[in-house]
């Protein structure tokens, strides 16, 4: 009976142990699996990093510019950049919040290709007031989201360059704006418009400067932008092309970033 006894604990321990080794083996299974699972959501964070600019070049390339025309890679959107107020001395520029931003870089300078644009300020909020301006003299600014990833700090948008006055001289901004579209053989103020998928529309856009004794100085026309150009496309002429069905929103914007848009639903 006792050989019977150690016999049967020798089998209860042996299949004791059996069975840790197999919960071990199971643990090291899904260890290794979601190491594997880990290092291939990296690889692919990586990959998809390493398609935007780094922000490091794009800093260099924004400031070694020698023009007073938009960086290369430059986007209306998302940020959206625009000057929401001006004084005598100071300017307030504006942006949107771009997804997955940790910090925005600012630059500006005076206008003029003999002034290249600088680094003013790297900041985490949508709003920066330029201070100590030159009363009556244009400035241009450049905003620029840097996104944290994998592959380092990229430059997740550029914006366009946009061109404002300080108040207190002989120049001014652009004021009121009015987006039309042509409709037959007239242009008409729309908010929104339907196009047959392959048709075209023409835009045109009436811009008055902001003051009648002040002389509004042109450094850029308007510029235009589609939210989904795979919906519907504009030219720099202000051409929409209908691609697909679906909707989008065109936007016409001053060279101060003031803007219009249009929301366009394709057939």
């Amino acid at each position: 009976a006792l050989e019977k006894a150690k016999e049967n604990l020798a089998s209860y321990l042996k299949a004791k142990e059996a069975e840790a080794a197999a919960r071990a083996a199971e643990a090291a299974a899904k260890a290794a699996k979601k190491k594997a699972a880990a290092a291939k959501a990296r690889e692919k964070a990586m990959k998809a990093a390493l398609k935007i600019p780094s922000a490091a070049k794009m800093d260099q390339a924004i400031k070694n510019q020698k023009t007073d025309k938009d960086p290369a890679g430059a986007s209306y959107l998302p940020l959206k950049l625009t000057s929401i107020k001006q004084g005598k001395n100071y300017i307030t520029l504006k942006w949107s919040k771009v997804a997955g931003a940790s910090q925005y870089i600012v630059y500006g300078n005076q206008c003029g290709k003999k002034k290249r644009i600088k680094k003013i300020a790297v900041l985490k909020k949508t709003t920066y007031k330029h201070k100590a301006l030159k009363k009556g003299t244009y400035y241009k600014y450049v905003v620029m989201a840097v996104k944290n990833t994998v592959a380092g700090k990229r430059a997740a948008a550029i914006s366009p360059m946009i061109h404002v006055a300080v108040k207190g001289g002989r120049v001014c901004n652009p004021g009121r704006m009015k987006l039309m579209v042509k409709n037959g053989k007239k242009f008409k103020m729309a908010g929104s418009v339907t196009i047959r998928k392959g048709k075209t529309k023409i835009l045109r856009v009436k811009l008055a400067p902001a003051s009648k004794i002040q002389k509004l100085k042109q450094h850029v026309g308007i510029r235009f932008a589609s939210s989904d150009a795979r919906v519907a496309s504009v030219s720099k002429k202000g051409v929409i092309r209908a691609r697909t069905a679906g909707k989008c929103v065109i936007y016409a914007y001053a060279q101060n970033g003031s803007v219009k848009q249009v929301k366009i639903k394709v057939k």
